[in-house]
This record gives structure tokens, sequence and C-alpha cells, in this order.
């Protein structure tokens, strides 16, 4: 239990010397979408690494995480001379919307050619789309618990029924709280389409 205790100190010390050095930013790109970041190491925003020349390691969140999740990382990879940037994901209307608002903030910050990308559950489906529609961008790409299909992620059909459902009571695996908090590509493709049709409302002939 002490043992705990301490390592919850360390992780709270540590997160408060992280916010301390590090303020959350905002870029809006073509889209209107508002992206939240932090951007910390390097020796300016035009430089990736402490020498000038390497790419800079862009973080990727996965449902119901923050850009913040990644302060242990950022620390420790900036002190060895790093640039790290971590995104909090906006609600895209498109997950095409997504990747493109992506690459504009990256532009924005990063004038390196290319980035590695580290993505989480979500965060490595939007890695994986980036570096396919980016293959120049994407210097590398490590992926943590993410999608092993997405053959699911058809946006448009039995929308409205199936949105339906789930306002009708329908239970998501991820539960309520972390429905609120997918982008709205997501919600379409991964939640809301493949419910049963059992679940969904009878509607009554007028």
């Amino acid at each position: 239990m002490a043992s705990t205790l301490e390592t919850d100190d360390i992780h709270a010390t540590r997160f408060q010397l992280f916010r301390s050095l590090v303020s959350s930013q905002t870029f809006t790109d073509s889209s209107d979408s508002a992206w939240r970041f932090n951007d910390f190491g390097g020796k300016s925003p035009s430089t990736a690494h402490a020498g000038g020349s390497g790419p800079a390691i862009v973080f990727l969140h996965g449902v119901g995480g923050t850009a913040n999740m990644y302060f242990h990382q950022m620390l420790t990879l900036s002190g060895k001379g790093y640039r790290c940037i971590a995104a909090h994901l906006p609600p895209c209307p498109t997950q095409r919307a997504c990747v493109t608002g992506l690459d504009e903030l990256l532009s924005s910050r990063v004038q390196t050619a290319q980035v590695h990308l580290f993505g989480e559950g979500l965060g490595g489906f939007l890695a994986l789309l980036y570096a396919r529609r980016y293959p120049r961008r994407a210097a590398s790409l490590v992926l943590c618990n993410g999608f092993g299909s997405t053959s699911h992620f058809n946006f448009r059909q039995h929308f409205a029924s199936s949105a339906l459902g789930w306002a009708a009571g329908a239970a998501s695996p991820l539960g309520s709280a972390a429905f609120g908090l997918l982008p709205e590509f997501v919600l379409r493709g991964a939640l809301l389409e493949r419910m049963p049709t059992g679940m969904l409302p009878k509607v009554a002939a007028a």
C-alpha cells in the first residue's frame, strides 16, 4: 500500500512539473476543428531534435484519453533532446477531415520532412490512416492496442435507425461515459450502425 502511495505521489509530482513547463495550445484547421496539443522539447518550433535534424515524436491518444496522458514520455524524451507533440483529437466530421487536420497541425509546428507517430487505440487507427495518406511524412509507427480490422468503419449505412436504437437505451461495450468522447466518424461506424436490429425501437405504422 505504501509503495502504491509513493508511486502516486511521484506520478502527481511529475505531472505538476509537466504542467508548469508546458501550456496547452490550440490550433484550428481548415474544417474549423480545434486541436488542443502539447508541444515540448527541441531547440525551437522549426527543429524536431536537439541536433536539429531528427523527426519529431507525435503522440495520439485512444478513446477516453487526452494529450496530457503522455506527460511521462514527453518529460523523458525531451530530456534526451527530442521534440514531442501530443495532440488531443477533436470531434472531426469524417476520418479524412481528421487526418487532414492532423497534417495541418503538424505542418504548422514542424518544418522537418518526417515525424514518428505513436498511437494508442483510436490514435493508432488515426496514425495508420495518416501514414497511408502521407507516407513520406511518417518516419515510423508505434501502435499500441490498435484496431485489428477497420472494415466496420462504414459511416453511412443505417445511421438514422441505429441512432434511434442508442437513444432508446441500447448498451455500448464502451459505456456511456466513453461514448461522449468518441469522434463523430467513429460513433457512426463503430457503435451505431452495428447495433443488433432487435435493439432498435419499433415504429408504429401511421
